[in-house]
């Protein structure tokens, strides 16, 4: 339930990336976010319908951290903009920070996700904090959309290499989804 980030924050590129095209949000409680470079990225898929709930917590107490949802379904990683903004919280603050069932300072709404849709979470470190205990954790305790695959990956097909009579010495293996090499087991 729990996701830690160490040192993670950079202010030289390419890790500055600040979200494309996207100027702010203004969200319920804790003013605007103002893009700035410091942001780390979770891209996430939603198998089972549910509600995101998590809290934002930094290691040093001095960092203010931002935070904002995209829904990149239709566009991809590359299209986070203020179209495919689902949620955002820029509350001033050296306090955690996220979503729950009840709003306050730095808290907004629980968001309902939607199955086979993909997320990008962007957490950035707006001030305060000082290297190197610039990290967070994120606690997804009182989600209830399912975010976990839980359909482990299967032989998709196997084809011999060279093909046109050749001796075969490679085969080309592929799998129903993307993995690790190092995933494989002998």
């Amino acid at each position: 339930n729990t996701v830690s980030v160490s040192n993670s924050y950079s202010t030289t590129a390419p890790y500055n990336v600040t979200p494309g095209g996207a100027i702010g949000c203004a969200n319920a409680i804790g003013g605007n976010v103002n893009y700035t470079t410091n942001w780390v990225y979770f891209r996430f898929k939603c198998y089972t319908a549910g509600q995101l709930n998590f809290l934002i917590t930094a290691v040093d107490p001095n960092s203010d951290l931002d935070w904002a949802i995209w829904d990149i379904s239709a566009v991809g990683c590359g299209g986070i903009t203020n179209a495919n903004l689902v949620e955002c919280n820029s509350f001033t603050a050296n306090a955690p920070t996220g979503i729950q069932a009840v709003v306050a300072n730095g808290i907004e709404a629980t968001v309902s996700l939607t199955t086979g849709s993909s997320y990008i979470l962007g957490v950035a470190r707006k001030t305060g904090g000082a290297a190197p205990l610039t990290g967070f954790s994120i606690n997804f305790t009182g989600t209830t959309a399912n975010l976990t695959d839980n359909v482990a990956p299967a032989l998709g097909s196997i084809i011999p290499l060279p093909a046109c009579g050749a001796p075969v010495n490679q085969i080309k293996v592929k799998m129903t989804e993307p993995i690790r090499c190092s995933q494989i087991q002998t």
